[in-house]
């Protein structure tokens, strides 16, 4: 994918849960900053994209209503991993990708 079609992907999905648009700004970032500095594999795009809005609703500042990581997960389409496990290790899982 493009970078467009990920930037349409990260609005759509916050659209969709009603997140700040300020959460897709900080993910967008995120997600260019971790492409930039490391290689990941494509198949792993989903969980990076999932990993960057993780981290955006964690540390933006927002009054929205927070995401589970069950919800975020299948909002963006990731598999493979549990929700769970997302939880406690996701985020780390994704960026030591």
């Amino acid at each position: 994918k493009n970078r467009q079609d990920i930037i349409s992907f990260i609005c759509k999905a916050c659209y969709e849960v009603d997140l700040d648009e300020g959460i897709a700004h900080c993910s967008i970032f995120y997600l260019d900053k971790f492409m930039a500095l490391s290689r990941f594999s494509s198949s792993r795009l989903r969980l990076m994209i999932a990993a960057c809005l993780s981290i955006a609703m964690k540390y933006g500042v927002t009054e929205d209503l927070q995401v589970s990581s069950s919800q975020l997960m299948k909002l963006i389409g990731v598999k493979g991993i549990s929700a769970l496990n997302f939880q406690n290790r996701g985020e780390m899982i994704a960026l030591n990708t």
